[in-house]
């Protein structure tokens, strides 16, 4: 029997912060907002806004999720749920997110120098990271000089930070 007067409701509006693989798939349950009492099974699809592409869908377990990765980040999406014994539909906009910082997969390193070289370049010893977008990387030196006096010629102590493409 086909139940045409179920209540389904979206989420007019939800962010989507992706994970730190730069990948995540959202189910029908993400959007629905509130009590719903249509029986499902539900189908979920999304366009984006800016250019009008649908995104990829991934089928687990007999319903639809959407696949969400680092290339949306900035983008505003119009996801629609439908549940299929009714063809009842409801949609939420959302805006997909990185709110997570670059993550070093690489620890810093000591380096011992001879009194006669230079202080390597800050990009020579730049840690390993990842991230789900473009990173900008600045760093800053303090430099204790011992004037060849002791083992070692001077100290630096070098501090990188890093900031991705939306200010994380």
């Amino acid at each position: 029997k086909v139940n045409a007067q179920c209540t389904l409701a979206c989420q007019g509006s939800v962010n989507i912060s992706i994970d730190r693989d730069c990948i995540d798939t959202l189910d029908f349950s993400f959007f629905l907002k509130g009590f719903v009492d249509c029986v499902g099974p539900f189908d979920l699809s999304a366009i984006n806004m800016s250019n009008k592409q649908p995104l990829a869908l991934y089928k687990d377990a007999g319903y639809d999720q959407i696949i969400v990765t680092g290339a949306h980040v900035g983008s505003n999406l119009k996801v629609t749920v439908r549940d299929r014994s009714s063809g009842n539909t409801c949609w939420s906009f959302a805006k997909v997110e990185d709110k997570l910082p670059p993550i070093l997969t690489g620890g810093c390193r000591d380096t011992i120098l001879s009194c006669s070289k230079g202080i390597p370049s800050a990009a020579s010893l730049l840690p390993d990271f990842t991230d789900c977008s473009l990173v900008t990387w600045t760093y800053f030196d303090v430099k204790t000089d011992y004037n060849c006096s002791d083992e070692y010629s001077y100290m630096v102590e070098r501090t990188y930070t890093l900031t991705d493409a939306y200010g994380s």
